[in-house]
């Protein structure tokens, strides 16, 4: 894989040099998380398939703007949107985690050329009828109000490395205090209080393209049921059961994880390559 970064945009990113006509396959990470969470997987599917890891805007080595609305959810798939567009990615299938899928869905709505298909991991869909967020939402919205009223250094992070969490659950304090400092608080704040002014359960309805949604039975961030629900109301889309996984299911669950996704990558590549014989 090979390091750059796209100035227009302030984006760090990865890419290998694999010669391929088949999609890009288009890694994104969750909130507080980098492109280093996707290491594994790169290593898994890079002698394959062409991939791009990218830090989102306010992580890991990708530039903090200090603009509480930059970072809106729809300015953030527009980074990844425009950088597909630099390297000249024509067909692609974005892999995103949690608040990844967020940024994936917001893509897939707003840039729909060239997207043949999605996966999902731990999709964060239904957060409004979560209990936590009704808890959750009114403190948010008062520290970021808080955390407005200063000014902030737009100086790039680091890249965590996440092998030496594969094991951790959903609130391992070792982990969050691993991620916290170097996405910032204000950079977390300024997200999740995006994510929480409004529903944006309609957007996943509007995803056409095949989607394998992949979630835990386990996962006390983003419940199982709303996985199932959305897996009958998203249109072309097929839920993958892991049991007893997580939130966290692409770190501590990697083997099953690549499995799942590797098995529904050959089968869409396929059903590719059949319809482009015809």
């Amino acid at each position: 894989m090979k390091e750059a970064f796209f100035k227009e945009r302030g984006l760090y990113y990865r890419m290998n040099d694999v010669a391929s006509n088949g999609p890009t396959l288009v890694f994104i990470h969750g909130l507080s998380g980098s492109s280093s969470a996707w290491a594994d997987y790169e290593q898994a599917f890079g002698a394959d398939y062409k991939i791009l890891s990218v830090d989102l805007r306010g992580h890991g080595m990708s530039c903090k703007p200090d603009d509480y609305n930059a970072y809106e959810v729809e300015k953030i798939a527009d980074d990844v949107a425009a950088l597909l567009d630099f390297l000249g990615v024509r067909s692609f299938i974005p892999i995103s985690h949690s608040f990844g899928t967020f940024v994936a869905v917001s893509l897939l709505r707003r840039h729909r050329e060239g997207a043949v298909a999605a996966i999902f991991l731990s999709s964060t869909y239904g957060i409004f009828r979560i209990p936590l967020t009704r808890a959750t939402r009114l403190f948010v919205r008062a520290c970021t109000r808080i955390a407005r009223l200063f000014s902030y250094p737009e100086k790039p992070g680091i890249h965590v490395d996440y092998s030496k969490y594969r094991t951790t659950g959903d609130w391992n304090l070792r982990r969050i205090s691993a991620d916290l400092p170097n996405v910032t608080v204000h950079v977390y704040l300024y997200c999740l209080d995006h994510i929480y002014a409004e529903d944006h359960d309609s957007w996943w309805h509007d995803i056409r393209i095949p989607a394998l949604i992949v979630h835990g039975t386990r996962d006390t961030i983003s419940p199982y049921s709303h996985a199932v629900r959305l897996s009958r109301e998203m249109p072309n889309a097929r839920l993958a059961t892991l049991e007893g996984a997580n939130h966290i299911l692409p770190l501590n669950r990697f083997e099953e994880t690549r499995d799942t996704i590797g098995g529904y990558l050959n089968e869409r590549i396929d059903l590719l390559g059949a319809e482009h014989a015809k």
